[in-house]
């Protein structure tokens, strides 16, 4: 039986959401071999490429900050804000702040882990 138009749909939807997110997950890579970035502005570009490209119905900024914070973590490093703080900056995502504007409050708060 031939899939129905609805679940055509579906997984045309489904496939542009996955390419949607795989965009934003390679952004940090491309920051950092296009435009020579550092680790603040690679975490930043994650950030917006999640918050922005709207894969999810609901917590796209959420994942994003997660995401964010999880990267930093990774290459060694930890954001000294607190939650209220980091709330406000994914959330100015939103309204147009840009990695570059995002990556300059990071870099005035990432601090290497203690070994």
């Amino acid at each position: 039986m031939p899939p129905s138009s609805a679940a055509r749909l579906r997984r045309r939807q489904i496939n542009f959401a996955t390419l949607r997110a795989l965009s934003a997950l390679g952004r940090p890579r491309n920051y950092a071999l296009y435009e020579d970035a550092d680790l603040a502005l690679q975490a930043a570009a994650l950030a917006h490429g999640i918050a922005e490209s709207q894969t999810f119905i609901d917590g796209n900024k959420r994942l994003a900050l997660i995401a964010m914070l999880t990267f930093l973590e990774a290459n060694g490093f930890a954001v000294e804000a607190s939650d209220r703080e980091l709330a406000a900056w994914i959330i100015a995502l939103s309204a147009g702040t840009t990695p570059t504007e995002l990556a300059e409050l990071l870099r005035a708060r990432v601090r290497p882990l203690p070994r």
